[in-house]
């Protein structure tokens, strides 16, 4: 499995741990240590009074202090995590603000439930919070996904607008047109201009209508989002078997259902113009 393809506390995990060991205050530590140990082994301090191994100890000692204080550190861990669901999710890759805003919304969700978890000792608990924050990744990809399809569309609205008038205009014309013909052979090509016109202002018109119910399932599922993360902030380890835990495993699994339909539906649209 890529890096890129595997969950992201699994992901994140490695990059805390990269962190811890290779921070730049354990790099300095790591060649402090290497260079009074050689100082040390060739008695550079003219004192001979400290072994080479006392360094080596002392150094291992430091290093691996500072690498465990940084790898419990949670407010540097939900920071790390906040980074990575960033690159993956840039919001700065969306040009409109109000779609940039819900992009940004949900990822404050995200990094919130990262300090949650990382704040929780019971390690039976903290999975069972972990299988739901990748839940939320799934709902995350399609809000982001979404937003992306959407903002795309508003940079090509006034293009779809002004085709949608023409065509209006080019029908009416042709119909008037058809009225005053009786040759078989124009009237056929008017029809054949026709079809292809109402099939153009069909599609544009879809469009627009899907991209209606995709800004307000945007943002249906950003408020969902505001109504199930204080919920899952008042979970504890005895809710884990409870109705109240699955229902709101439940409640995000249908609201990503919901944001796949969506963007199924979008596909469909651009599918029948092709």
């Amino acid at each position: 499995m890529s890096e890129q393809k595997q969950p992201l506390e699994k992901r994140a995990q490695n990059a805390i741990l990269r962190h811890a060991l290779m921070r730049w205050e354990s790099a300095m530590v790591l060649a402090g240590t290497g260079l009074f140990t050689f100082l040390t082994a060739f008695d550079m301090f003219g004192t001979g009074a400290i072994p080479p191994w006392a360094v080596l100890l002392a150094g291992g000692a430091a290093y691996s202090g500072l690498a465990w204080s940084s790898f419990k550190d949670d407010k540097t861990n939900a920071e790390i995590v906040a980074g990575m669901l960033r690159e993956d999710y840039n919001p700065r890759e969306i040009s409109d603000p109000r779609l940039q805003a819900y992009v940004n919304e949900a990822l404050d969700y995200r990094t919130r439930i990262t300090t949650q978890i990382n704040e929780i000792d019971d390690t039976s608990f903290k999975i069972q919070l972990e299988m739901m924050a990748s839940q939320f990744d799934d709902w995350i990809a399609e809000v982001y996904d979404l937003a992306g399809r959407l903002d795309l569309y508003l940079k090509q609205k006034r293009y779809l607008d002004e085709q949608e008038d023409a065509a209006d205009k080019r029908i009416d014309k042709l119909v008037q047109r058809r009225l005053n013909r009786n040759n078989q052979d124009i009237t056929d090509d008017i029809d054949q201009n026709l079809a292809a016109l109402q099939q153009q202002l069909a599609t544009i018109r879809s469009l627009k209508d899907t991209m209606k119910r995709a800004q307000l399932r945007l943002e249906n599922t950003l408020t969902a989002m505001g109504t199930i993360y204080p919920q899952t902030m008042l979970l504890d380890a005895k809710d884990i078997d409870s109705s109240r835990y699955r229902r709101l495993q439940q409640d995000i699994r249908d609201e990503v259902d919901e944001l796949a339909d969506v963007l199924y539906a979008m596909d469909e649209v651009y599918a029948s113009d092709e």
